[in-house]
């Protein structure tokens, strides 16, 4: 399942790619090109089982109001908060977290700040 808030923008050349959990974008979303974005590993890492389905897929949650750069790829297991800036290129692995308001950004993907207070007022 892939479900994209109202006035969520994509750029171009995006993957998002369900297979069997859930990809959530909240509303207002700007998405850079080339975004990855995966809910599952395509399949299990286990050596002997490498042919199967991943077996635990885990929904990725991204909150109102993100803005996301060009070229980020997001795992199985992320959750993304209201208002967070991810910089273009960063990886965020399975089961990240960025609070509400953060500033993520590297490989692997850590958050470097916070977004202003005056970034919510209206002009």
């Amino acid at each position: 399942m892939i479900e994209i808030g109202a006035d969520t923008v994509f750029n171009n050349r995006c993957v998002l790619i369900s297979e069997g959990a859930s990809i959530r974008f909240g509303a207002r979303c700007l998405i850079g090109p080339e975004l990855h974005v995966m809910d599952s590993n395509s399949h299990d890492l286990r050596l002997q089982h490498r042919r199967q389905p991943d077996p635990k897929p885990l929904s990725v949650e991204i909150g109102d109001d993100v803005f996301i750069g060009s070229r980020v790829t997001i795992l199985k297991g992320v959750r993304i908060g209201r208002g967070c800036v991810i910089a273009a290129g960063a990886v965020l692995m399975p089961r990240f977290e960025a609070p509400e308001l953060s500033i993520v950004a590297g490989n692997p993907a850590v958050v470097v700040g916070q977004v202003s207070a005056d970034a919510e007022r209206p002009n």
